[in-house]
């Protein structure tokens, strides 16, 4: 069964013949990017499953490859796209919104912890399971309070950060440039505007607008939905979100400090995830399953 689609190949269902076990597996065509490519994305998914692994962030089971494509085998998540789920059944309540968002940051200050972008955060790239029909012992599995261990603080959804074909490690071989990274209505402003290369700041950023979405149901810099990508990356530069649309009325004031701060222009005044992570509306979410 097709599952989806990455940045460079389709994502299958499959079983494993030597174990029996369910995964999911990425077939990247040879043709669709380079080796370098796919070895950068394994690598970095190798690090984060093997010595660096985080329960919301997909795990790697093995890599494989023919002549015609690479195979890359994962964890089998469960759940279904966090955009699916906003366009089939709506808006997340405040509470469910809090609990994605801690999960999310929890996953990004891990990877930033490790030195590495994910360079294409955005609900697309983000698995959402809903617990409800999961029984009370797996329930009681969810720890939270720890940097490794982002939980659903008592919401009853669960999240992992999937897609790394954009990731890079910091430091490492040359910048990346905006042609490589980012879906183009997530980029940072710095990064549309060409002043600045991929980084930290810019997921965190990616951050804010999904912080956006889920809160008010709409793109920040394209509130209708039917505006013109030039145009949305304009906005993205040069305006700022509608912070007095009535909606806001609705919505708990450290949500909205939490979105002002993770969308400021400048990148060198946006919090870090670790940060957003310690955020009291995001901390919150952690605090409501100890309760």
């Amino acid at each position: 069964a097709c599952l989806g689609a990455g940045n460079y190949g389709a994502v299958c269902q499959a079983v494993d013949i030597s174990s029996g076990e369910q995964v999911a597996v990425k077939r990247v065509p040879r043709g669709h990017c380079s080796e370098m490519a796919v070895k950068d994305e394994t690598s970095i998914l190798r690090e984060l499953s093997g010595s660096a692994p985080h329960r919301n962030i997909i795990g790697l089971k093995g890599v494989y490859a023919d002549a015609g494509a690479w195979y890359i085998v994962m964890e089998l998540a469960r759940g279904r796209e966090l955009y699916e789920r906003l366009v089939t059944q709506g808006m997340l309540t405040q509470a469910q919104a809090r609990a994605v968002l801690h999960q999310l940051a929890c996953a990004v200050a891990h990877l930033h912890a490790h030195a590495t972008v994910h360079a294409d955060i955005k609900p697309e790239n983000v698995l959402l399971h809903e617990e409800e029909e999961d029984n009370a012992a797996a329930s009681a599995e969810q720890r939270c309070g720890d940097g490794g261990s982002g939980s659903s603080g008592g919401s009853g959804l669960s999240v992992k950060l999937v897609d790394f074909g954009s990731a890079f490690r910091v430091g490492t071989g040359p910048p990346k440039r905006k042609e490589w990274s980012y879906t183009a209505v997530y980029s940072p402003p710095e990064v549309v505007a060409g002043t600045a290369e991929a980084s930290a700041a810019g997921d965190v950023w990616a951050l804010g607008v999904v912080a956006y979405i889920l809160l008010l149901g709409v793109h920040p810099f394209d509130p209708s939905g039917d505006t013109c990508e030039a145009e949305v990356l304009r906005r993205v530069v040069s305006a700022e979100p509608d912070y007095d649309d009535p909606a806001w009325d609705l919505i708990d004031a450290g949500a909205k400090d939490l979105v002002q701060g993770a969308l400021n222009k400048d990148p060198a005044l946006r919090p870090t995830a670790a940060q957003l992570l310690a955020h009291p509306w995001v901390a919150a979410a952690a605090a409501a399953c100890t309760e």
